[in-house]
């Protein structure tokens, strides 16, 4: 192992922190999974995405790969992705 985090990963440790504690974020594996509360992703899921979407592209302007973020809610019965 060399210690060294994927961009998944590294996309996750930023949304983790970013986001404040309104989403649990892990990632690896090219993806990187955003479980929102059930209410944030009713309510507040576009929103959310954007803020998303503006973090990962300030924080890793120049990616050397794709990585696909999937949101999900709590229950996991509904999700979304996209990749950026």
């Amino acid at each position: 192992m060399t210690g060294e985090n994927s961009l998944a990963e590294k996309v996750a440790a930023v949304l983790s922190v970013s986001l404040n504690g309104r989403a649990s974020v892990t990632g690896g594996d090219g993806h990187v999974l955003i479980a929102l509360h059930d209410d944030d992703f009713k309510k507040h899921f576009t929103q959310i995405r954007q803020q998303v979407s503006l973090i990962v592209d300030e924080a890793f302007p120049n990616r050397p790969e794709d990585i696909s973020l999937l949101f999900q809610n709590e229950g996991g019965d509904h999700q979304w992705q996209f990749d950026l």
